[in-house]
């Protein structure tokens, strides 16, 4: 029941095909929210040679919290869904 293909698209999303559709994570969006409003930080998906997606992120401030912000759809036959979901890390390398 696991994913047939991972890969990146040209477009900087993320696609998993699976048995019965394909789930694609689009590229995520990161940012920072200060007293001078909300800073964008520099994200995108990496893909290693074992399929393993990481988050590839420029730079940001380590003391204040970051969010990044991914949403994917799942294409299961013609029918499209669309979610929102937020990744918190404990842990940032």
């Amino acid at each position: 029941m696991g994913a047939h293909t991972i890969s990146l698209a040209a477009s900087g999303d993320l696609e998993v095909s699976l048995r019965s559709g394909t789930l694609v994570f689009h590229k995520p969006i990161a940012y920072q929210e200060s007293a001078h409003g909300r800073q964008a930080v520099e994200s995108s998906f990496l893909l290693d040679s074992d399929d393993t997606a990481q988050f590839r992120l420029g730079r940001y401030d380590r003391n204040h919290e970051l969010v990044i912000d991914p949403v994917f759809s799942l294409r299961l036959s013609g029918v499209v869904s669309s979610c929102v979901f937020f990744i918190r890390p404990s842990r940032v390398h």
